[in-house]
């Protein structure tokens, strides 16, 4: 008889709270970098956006003062959803964060803004990566099975079907 892995981590998390949090601690941080190791970002050609796509735009070093009026100063990239391309012009981008010249991450809470490719560098499109898609998956279920058995182990399940107290497990 199997007990439930329900069961298993209550024991578990019982007999060493530690081993519990540790493991449940291992689980989030394997789906976390799960999650932000499948995306990369891919360089594309500006008129070959569309919208909708996921991009990060690099501003021209020399276009800084043109730049500061509209996000700040210092800034070197720009994330975002492509919201309109205008022609080969200009795209409309609803922006999540803006990263600057001394590498701080700032979120943006402005809205839309309209990039004039005349200030860009270049853009990158954000893509699947199968690759890293496939080692993080691996990765997750590798960790939740180490975890799972470790709370088997700390539970002292035996694998026996026998038991000798009988009747349901303590709670």
């Amino acid at each position: 008889m199997v007990p439930s892995l329900q069961h298993c981590l209550r024991l578990a998390g019982r007999r060493g709270a530690l081993r519990g949090r540790l493991g449940a601690i291992a689980i989030v941080s394997a789906l976390t970098g799960s999650q932000s190791a499948c995306y990369r970002y891919q360089a594309a050609a500006f008129i070959a956006v569309r919208p909708g796509a996921d991009v990060r735009v690099e501003f021209a070093p020399e276009m800084a003062d043109a730049v500061t009026p509209l996000l700040g100063p210092k800034v070197r990239f720009a994330t975002g959803q492509v919201q309109e391309m205008l022609g080969d012009t200009a795209m409309v981008v609803l922006l999540d964060d803006i990263t600057t010249t001394d590498g701080d991450v700032l979120p943006w809470r402005r809205g839309r803004v309209t990039l004039p490719s005349r200030l860009l560098r270049g853009a990158e499109q954000r893509t699947l990566d199968r690759r890293r898609t496939r080692t993080s998956v691996v990765a997750a279920v590798v960790t939740f099975a180490a975890v799972v058995i470790a709370a088997i182990r700390g539970a002292g399940y035996t694998g026996s079907s026998s038991s000798s107290q009988g009747g349901a497990p303590p709670e």
